[in-house]
């Protein structure tokens, strides 16, 4: 299982992006459910991971699982900065920017595309 890392995570995408595209709209299923349950199932946190996960409301966890459900759906590019912290203790924030264009003319396959951006902010 990978760690929750920079590199953890696209370890964890290039895996999903192999898979069927049954498969992979499964994940995304179980990411859009249940994000937390997803992270923990795919995923080993520090104990400082999972006292911040514990913070972030419920409303947030599925806004985060919905949008990343989308866009792995679309095989796009996610760009991720989640660099660690600076020496002195800071506040995590983290912004997501996602981009998800899906295009389906019932006469032909449905399209789709994305990319998006993951970014720890750290706040004084």
């Amino acid at each position: 299982m990978e760690q929750l890392s920079q590199q953890g995570i696209q370890q964890k995408i290039n895996a999903l992006y192999n898979l069927s595209d049954t498969d992979l709209m499964e994940e995304a299923k179980k990411m859009c459910a249940d994000f937390m349950a997803w992270l923990n199932d795919n995923f080993e946190l520090t104990p400082e991971q999972e006292l911040y996960f514990e913070g972030v409301p419920e409303t947030l966890l599925f806004g985060w699982g919905a949008q990343f459900a989308g866009l792995i759906i679309t095989r796009g590019a996610i760009n991720l900065d989640v660099s660690d912290p600076p020496e002195t203790r800071r506040t995590k924030q983290i912004r997501t920017q996602t981009t998800i264009e899906f295009d389906f003319d019932p006469d032909n396959t449905l399209v789709l595309s994305g990319n998006g951006a993951l970014t720890a902010v750290y706040k004084d």
